[in-house]
């Protein structure tokens, strides 16, 4: 599920809110006591665009080290950060390869590796939008880009077909 944009924070806990959630928050955020944080997600506060906004993509990566095996999203656990991921305005954040990601490094260490996106399809990964339909996401896509389509209320105006 879609967290958000985590440039900022890390959207997918309820433990770090500030003046930029209500921009930078996907659909299925984390809730909690921050003002704006508590609201249900309805399709009328979807500003964005439901069908410029991601609600559900893929998660999975190829990993040689016994770390890797520990990090990707795990649907049914109720630790946050493993059931939801967010977008990280970086490259590594949507490759395949999580050991590949941990070597290229970056700002944010290894949450990009663990907390975002990534498919065992080449060349890309399928998303649900908040429209219902299921796009393709090319691995070559503009990372700006696929960090407006992670927000739900940032008011970006995004090209993409």
């Amino acid at each position: 599920g879609n967290a958000g944009l985590c440039e900022h924070g890390f959207w997918d806990s309820s433990s770090e809110g500030d003046a930029r959630y209500l921009e930078e928050r996907g659909p299925l955020h984390g809730i909690g006591p921050y003002e704006g944080m508590e609201e249900t997600v309805t399709l009328d506060k979807i500003t964005d665009g439901q069908t410029y906004t991601l609600l559900v993509g893929e998660k999975a990566h190829y990993w040689t080290s016994e770390e890797g095996q520990r990090r990707q999203t795990l649907w049914a656990y109720s630790y946050t950060s493993y059931n939801r991921s967010c977008t990280f305005e970086q490259t590594r954040s949507i490759i395949n390869d999580y050991d590949r990601c941990l070597a290229i490094g970056g700002e944010f260490g290894d949450n990009p590796c663990k907390r975002s996106w990534g498919s065992l399809h080449p060349g890309g990964l399928s998303f649900v939008m908040c429209d219902g339909s299921v796009q393709w996401i090319t691995a070559n896509i503009d990372i700006f880009i696929f960090g407006d389509l992670a927000t739900m209320g940032g008011s970006e105006i995004i090209d993409f077909p």
